[in-house]
């Protein structure tokens, strides 16, 4: 709790900061927009959720902070490409539907590898952007024995960037990760055109983060 507040005020004063650097930036120029061929990103979060249902109790992770490094690629002004990745060094836990006490089973970790688009905004020298990705979330134990798995994944964001200058940039986000366990797709062609979708159940995830692009 005391970690997750401590984030929750430094993400805060950096939301306070590209604010008012925008408004001070705002008035020594007219706006202009900001279309950096390449941005690289580093964020430090706290990432939280993660719950499945299994046959005699439920499995859960234990909220953690979490790294992740992105790159984003212009592809036109108000458009980016962006590829993810995120690390959460965590644990397991074990609650039983039927007496019991919550157990810990082991350290974990889990990795998301994303691709997607980003849109954004300008808004003087700051931007304000939505994400959605998809690809794949890997997740491993230190136990030997147990063999780790990966699964289809997909995530949504929003945030906001402000460039004190052209090469320095600061990063807020919020996003939800989404981990399909079990899917099942399908696709239908016909006169009117085609359509598909895939359904599943799987685990749910936030994180609240922020850095330096």
């Amino acid at each position: 709790m005391k970690i997750q507040r401590l984030l929750l005020v430094v993400l805060l004063l950096m939301i306070g900061f590209s604010s008012a650097f925008a408004q001070r930036r705002g008035q020594r120029r007219t706006p202009r927009s900001i279309d950096h061929r390449l941005e690289l990103s580093v964020l430090a979060g706290y990432q939280f959720g993660g719950s499945l249902d299994g046959r005699d109790g439920e499995y859960s992770l234990d909220d953690a902070l979490s790294v992740t490094a992105i790159a984003d690629v212009t592809l036109r002004p108000g458009a980016q490409f962006e590829f993810m990745y995120s690390r959460q060094f965590t644990q397991e836990q074990f609650q039983p539907y039927v007496g019991g006490v919550k157990e810990t089973l082991w350290d974990a970790t889990v990795e998301y590898f994303q691709f997607g688009g980003l849109g954004y905004v300008d808004a003087g020298a700051a931007q304000t952007f939505a994400v959605g990705t998809l690809g794949w979330t890997t997740y491993k134990v230190d136990d030997p024995t147990v063999s780790g798995e990966s699964k289809f994944s997909a995530t949504l964001g929003l945030g906001a960037r402000a460039f004190p200058n052209d090469r320095i940039g600061v990063r807020v986000e919020v996003r939800m990760l989404m981990t399909f366990m079990e899917t099942t797709g399908a696709l239908g062609c016909g006169g009117w055109g085609c359509t598909g979708g895939f359904y599943g159940w799987g685990i749910l995830q936030g994180v609240l983060s922020g850095g330096l692009t």
